[in-house]
């Protein structure tokens, strides 16, 4: 009886560490630390995205 809920506790706990780890950006606000690295500029522009801002 106790081994299907244990079970359901791991699986839980699993899918809840796996959720954390998510990234989520919109940059509605602006790059949200985001950085660039090597040859190039990068920039926010506020209108560009889909919808919202981008980082180019």
């Amino acid at each position: 009886m106790k081994t299907p809920l244990l079970y359901f506790f791991l699986l839980f706990l699993i899918i809840g560490l796996y959720a954390q780890a998510q990234v989520v950006s919109d940059f509605e606000t602006g790059t949200e630390g985001w950085i660039s690295e090597g040859d190039g500029d990068y920039l926010w522009e506020s209108a560009s995205g889909n919808p919202g801002g981008c980082f180019e």
